[in-house]
């Protein structure tokens, strides 16, 4: 992780700032930015690129805020997570408790902006499909043209789910000294990378996720890495399982299974004395659209761009991540492939 940390030493204003985070965008390492191709909620039949609030340590903005003894253990826990860190790259005992207070300090206006998990569940206020041209008006800091240019997605138009999170950053970069947004940066990215370092990360990683997820005991080491090849090479491993526990003729029959399961909804319907005839028709059409994912998909996923060294854990995660991240945003724009799994 040295030479990421390298490169924020570097930042020398807000567009390289910017440009780190985009760069760490297609890495998984979401800093600053949130972006994701999934189908657009009000043409799903279409792919469209999609910008969600971020910027945070915590799991929501409620542990920044509320003060009650569970939260403010939490938030104590968090507080020495990032002294942690900062120790474990050099810095002195003092001056990792100054940073860790302003790295908290940031997040916390961040947090300020976010929406709550009740917020977030209505649908229709985390729709806001926006032109690009607006939000390089409406958020000039943030040098949207760049972001996209840098992670190499076209767009016109993107839904930002939570403007409010990025008017704020947009103001944040203007106010922030930009020594304090690289100390961020430096504590967003070890937190991001602590679970692929040596021990000491994972053991400090540890202290703070068991009180957040109740967690007694670390994973085993064989848990960690089959967990970790299933989440970054999932169709990879998942065709070696097949090969072992599903062959064809196991497909084969549930496939049949399905066939009879459909012939006796089918019967249903059409015997059913509540439905009118137009009503059994729309269920018939609805019954039959179904499409079969049965076992594993007629196309495996491509992962031949995927450079896997066995001695380079770390570089392995980062060539899975930037592939996954290339897989989602080739998505983009195009019609939603329903067979993918």
């Amino acid at each position: 992780v040295k030479p990421l940390l390298a490169q924020i030493d570097t930042v020398s204003n807000v567009a390289s700032l910017l440009r780190f985070a985009a760069i760490e965008e297609k890495n998984g390492n979401e800093t600053l930015f949130s972006f994701h191709v999934l189908p657009d909620q009000k043409n799903s039949s279409m792919n469209i690129a999609n910008l969600f609030q971020g910027g945070i340590g915590l799991p929501n903005r409620d542990y920044y805020f509320k003060s009650d003894s569970i939260t403010a253990a939490i938030q104590d826990v968090y507080k020495n997570y990032l002294v942690s860190l900062l120790l474990l790259t050099g810095t002195n005992a003092a001056t990792a408790a100054k940073n860790a207070a302003t790295i908290y300090a940031i997040e916390k206006e961040i947090a300020q902006s976010h929406k709550t998990r009740v917020q977030l569940r209505d649908v229709q206020s985390n729709y806001n499909k926006m032109a690009l041209t607006q939000i390089e008006k409406e958020q000039p800091n943030i040098g949207w043209s760049s972001f996209f240019n840098t992670i190499g997605a076209h767009v016109d138009s993107v839904n930002m789910r939570q403007p409010a999170y990025y008017a704020k950053l947009n103001t944040l970069l203007h106010t922030v000294p930009l020594a304090d947004w690289k100390l961020y940066l430096k504590a967003y990215t070890l937190k991001h990378y602590a679970n692929i370092l040596s021990r000491p990360f994972q053991d400090a990683e540890f202290e703070y996720t068991k009180v957040i997820n109740g967690q007694k005991v670390p994973k085993a080491h064989w848990e960690v890495l089959t967990i970790a090849t299933d989440q970054k090479l999932g169709e990879a491993l998942g065709q070696l399982y097949v090969q072992r526990y599903f062959p064809p003729e196991a497909k084969q029959r549930i496939n049949e299974l399905v066939d009879n399961l459909t012939k006796a909804f089918t019967e249903r319907i059409k015997k059913s004395d509540w439905m009118s005839d137009s009503t059994k028709a729309t269920a018939l059409e609805k019954l039959n659209g179904y499409s079969r994912k049965i076992g594993y998909p007629g196309k495996w996923r491509d992962y031949s761009e995927v450079t896997i060294d066995k001695s380079k854990y770390f570089e392995n995660t980062l060539a899975c991540d930037q592939n996954n991240f290339d897989f989602n945003l080739s998505q983009l724009g195009k019609p939603v492939d329903k067979s993918l799994w």
